[in-house]
């Protein structure tokens, strides 16, 4: 598991390759970036897609390339996973952490993100494809979703 050192008492005693600095850092950067903090929207969008790849991009990359791995599995606000399997050729599947994302968000994000990858000389893989552990019945499903409900 790729996160910031802190996280190791958390995981353990899963392997934690560690890159990047705290959540709680990581918002401060982004306070100081935008002046303010007020949750969803433009400010989260700038942490997610913009703080966090500056601050733990580089530490990512490196422990990537050393681990090598084939697959990369990330959440739905993380971009470094991404990113970084786009730098390394690897493919990449994102893992739902809650129900469905406001699409507004979702494209500040991907807006944000595109300049990243520009920034960094870099062109988005494909997503592999999308683990949804809260699907809702309602929402038109991705063509690469894959529902699925936890059961005891």
């Amino acid at each position: 598991m790729l996160t910031f050192e802190g996280l190791r008492g958390l995981v353990s005693p899963i392997l934690l390759l560690d890159a990047g600095p705290s959540i709680e850092d990581q918002v401060a950067e982004t306070i100081r970036r935008t002046g303010r903090w007020n949750g969803p929207g433009p400010e989260a969008a700038e942490l997610f897609a913009g703080t966090r790849l500056d601050v733990t991009y580089e530490q990512a990359l490196e422990q990537a390339q050393t681990f090598a791995p084939d697959l990369v599995v990330c959440d739905s606000c993380d971009y470094v996973g991404p990113t970084v399997a786009a730098a390394i050729g690897a493919a990449w599947v994102m893992h739902g952490i809650a129900g469905a994302l406001p699409p507004s968000f979702v494209a500040a994000m991907e807006h944000r993100w595109a300049g990243q990858l520009r920034k960094r000389g870099l062109r988005a893989r494909p997503r592999l494809g999308y683990i949804a552990p809260y699907p809702d019945p309602g929402e038109a499903p991705d063509i690469d979703r894959l529902p699925m409900r936890y059961t005891a």
